[in-house]
């Protein structure tokens, strides 16, 4: 749903995925680009049902399991130091 008038825009949605409902509110002042409000908002909660579907789907990724044992042993290596 789309409210525009000459102070602001406002925008909510809501998606579902299985048993889960996930609604994004956005608020902009004028001056707006209620286009891009918009196009955010349906952005975003592409990404909401995206990752309900397959929440682990970005850490399955080998370099981004790589990278976040890398950070691991970082903290483990810091916290030995002090």
């Amino acid at each position: 749903m789309v409210s525009a008038k000459k102070s602001g825009v406002l925008v909510t949605g809501f998606v579902q995925t299985d048993g889960l409902v996930q609604s994004v509110n956005a608020a902009q002042l004028a001056p707006y680009d209620e286009a891009q409000v918009v196009d955010g908002t349906k952005a975003l909660l592409a990404e909401l049902a995206e990752r309900a579907c397959n929440p682990w789907g970005p850490f399955l990724d080998p370099q981004v399991l790589r990278v976040y044992d890398d950070f691991e042993r970082a903290v483990y290596a810091f916290r030995e130091v002090r």
